[in-house]
Parts: C-alpha cells; sequence; structure tokens
C-alpha cells in the first residue's frame, strides 16, 4: 500500500509514503510505519522528514529536486501572457 500524505499520518501498514507538505515525517511516524520500505518527498526538499533516522532504520528518502522546473516555467509565462492580453480584467468582468 502506498500512503499519500497531506496533513497527518498516524502510522500503520504503509509500504511506502509519499508526502506532500505541510506534512512532516517524524520518528514517531516512521517507527509506526513496521512495513515502511521507502519515503518518496514530492518536492524539491527533504526538510520536512527525518533524514537521519529514517537511513538509521536502512530506509530510503527520495525526492525529485527538479520535479517542478517545467511546470513553473510553464505557469509563468502563462500569466504573464494572460497579463498581457488582460485575460483576468475580461475574465472577471463577464
Amino acid at each position: 500500500m502506498i500512503v499519500i500524505i497531506w496533513r497527518n499520518l498516524r502510522g500503520g501498514d504503509a509500504d511506502a509514503i509519499v508526502l506532500r507538505a505541510p506534512a512532516r515525517i517524524t520518528q514517531e511516524i516512521i517507527d509506526a510505519g513496521t512495513r515502511l520500505k521507502v519515503i518518496s518527498g514530492a518536492g524539491t526538499g527533504v526538510d520536512n522528514i527525518d533524514v537521519q533516522y529514517a537511513t538509521e532504520k536502512g530506509i530510503p528518502v527520495l525526492y525529485a529536486p527538479s520535479l517542478n522546473k517545467v511546470s513553473t516555467a510553464e505557469q509563468t509565462m502563462a500569466l504573464i501572457m494572460a497579463l498581457a492580453k488582460s485575460i483576468i480584467p475580461f475574465h472577471a468582468r463577464r
């Protein structure tokens, strides 16, 4: 079973955890995951995961440091074009 965490986790029988901010993975959560094999942060950092403790327990911690680069650039360009063509104020008048 893979558990995707947004806010709170009480542990359990998950094989993997995919973490979304602002959740935190602490020693207690790692200990509660008796079947836990991997922890993955769906973002650019692992500052909200107790990496040292997970490593001591033999659980690898993964993350995707450049995962959001393309989508961030696309969103920026879309907003620039929307501002240049007054799409947002036009939409608000509807």
